[in-house]
């Protein structure tokens, strides 16, 4: 496990326990490798679509009769 040096401080915004790897690290470019395909892509574009179309729905079934017809 990475430990600070001592008398080390981080900054306001950086923890001590890090999830990813520093951006311009070899390891996140390995990472960010991964998901260089177009199918990650398609897959968020997919999702992305999806949830327009039932935030649509959403605000058509839902907000838009309760504008309507007020309580």
């Amino acid at each position: 496990m990475w430990r600070a040096s001592v008398g080390h401080r981080p900054g306001p915004y950086r923890s001590q326990t890090t999830i990813l790897p520093p951006v311009d690290s070899p390891a996140m470019a390995q990472i960010t490798a991964q998901f260089d395909h177009p199918a990650w892509l398609t897959a968020a574009g997919t999702l992305a679509g999806y949830g327009l179309v039932l935030l649509f729905m959403f605000l058509l079934l839902f907000v838009v009769p309760y504008l309507l017809f007020p309580a």
